[in-house]
């Protein structure tokens, strides 16, 4: 038996869809899934999807309290992406990241705390400060990404997904509870609800599911989680894997610097953008290493004289080869334009991976952490390994439940 909830903003507004899907929780329906599907545009002067978000976070702490007290078998899951994060937002008298950073303190060993967003050298001034402070704060005990392994095969461009997933599986009930959040909206006040100036026309959904089985789907993402967390591991435990990391990016660096500069407008617009991306990739490498009183180092070093490239701009610059001409005309960019705009990035391209060769590939980079990067290691060594053996024998019990 499958329950649809499908709604308008009108409806959704008032919280009209979530009240439904209450009510079939309390008549104790327990056959097949609960599915909640709702489409709702956020207005100026709604704070509807950040009072959604804070619902989805006090059901997760809900199950998380029931399985404590009761010493079940159990994990709790959470995933959470978003372009800009902004450590300080509230609703309903949560301040969302403490209250899922004070779940991972309660029980460390059974939550597992995945985070997406982007490096803060991408950004300038405050919207760069507001960046690190959210990523100094997530940093000891999450596992953190500014980057995954799309980034050195040179693909990964921006983090635009924003979403928090949340999973409660208790093995020992066989209940499984899936909630998803996620739309356009950034986890900023902006974003998710309103300030005392303005806030932003945003679009979000949210669903929630309960069941005795985990499903293809949920597969996926605690797959991409068990990823995650050992990638992020692997970095700071594995002085050979960060390097090998670096080594298989400056393969790709490496082809850049020594490609031919075109002549054709077309050619020299298409290499200065794969340029602006290899440069933009490299940052957020850099970023995402241990080590980071050496890597500001070095960044500082590099950026001052280079900056980096707006990520929103890049976005917009990227285009097919077929529309590269018209692109450069509604620029007013000539050939001798991008030429020395390429000149230019080939030359940050340079300085960059000449100081991590010098710098950063043959120190010790604990030497370098910072005191967030001493506590996040401190957590890998009691945790790290609770958590791979739970996501592997979750991921191990779908597979023996679909034999």
């Amino acid at each position: 038996m499958i329950f649809i909830i499908y709604t308008s903003y009108l409806i959704a507004k008032y919280e009209i869809p979530f009240k439904i899907y209450d009510l079939i929780k309390r008549k104790n329906i327990k056959t097949g899934v609960l599915i909640c599907y709702i489409m709702i545009i956020k207005d100026f002067g709604s704070s509807i999807a950040g009072n959604e978000l804070s619902n989805v976070i006090i059901r997760q702490r809900r199950h998380f309290d029931k399985c404590i007290n009761y010493n079940h078998d159990f994990v709790s899951i959470i995933y959470l992406s978003s372009l800009l994060i902004s450590y300080n937002i509230k609703f309903k008298n949560i301040r969302i990241l403490d209250a899922l950073l004070n779940m991972v303190r309660a029980k460390p060993s059974r939550v597992i705390f995945v985070v997406r967003t982007m490096a803060p050298r991408h950004f300038t001034s405050a919207m760069r400060k507001i960046q690190e402070n959210s990523v100094k704060q997530l940093l000891t005990n999450s596992y953190l990404l500014v980057f995954d392994d799309t980034l050195w095969k040179g693909k990964q461009l921006l983090n635009h997904a924003k979403f928090l997933i949340a999973y409660n599986l208790c093995f020992t009930e066989k209940e499984f509870v899936h909630s998803k959040f996620y739309g356009s909206t950034n986890f900023t006040s902006a974003g998710l609800g309103v300030s005392s100036r303005a806030s932003n026309y945003e679009e979000f959904t949210s669903s929630r599911k309960t069941s005795t089985y985990l499903s293809s789907g949920d597969l996926y993402y605690l797959k991409r989680i068990y990823n995650h967390i050992q990638l992020k591991y692997l970095l700071y435990t594995d002085p050979k894997y960060a390097r090998q990391i670096y080594l298989e990016y400056a393969k790709y660096i490496d082809t850049l610097l020594k490609r031919r500069i075109p002549k054709q407008l077309d050619e020299l617009y298409m290499g200065y953008i794969e340029s602006l991306i290899g440069y933009f990739g490299f940052i957020s490498l850099l970023e995402g290493l241990p080590g980071k009183k050496l890597t500001d180092s070095i960044l500082d070093s590099v950026l001052d004289k280079h900056p980096p490239p707006n990520p929103f701009e890049l976005e917009m610059l990227i285009t097919p080869r077929k529309h590269a001409e018209k692109m450069a005309s509604i620029l007013g960019w000539s050939e001798d334009n991008i030429f020395s705009m390429l000149e230019r990035t080939k030359s940050a391209i340079s300085s960059l991976k000449n100081s991590i060769e010098d710098r950063y590939l043959g120190s010790p980079v604990d030497k370098f952490f910072i005191d967030e990067e001493r506590e996040f290691m401190e957590f890998l060594s009691s945790f790290y390994s609770s958590h791979n053996n739970i996501l592997y024998e979750s991921i191990e019990r779908w597979h023996q439940s679909v034999m």
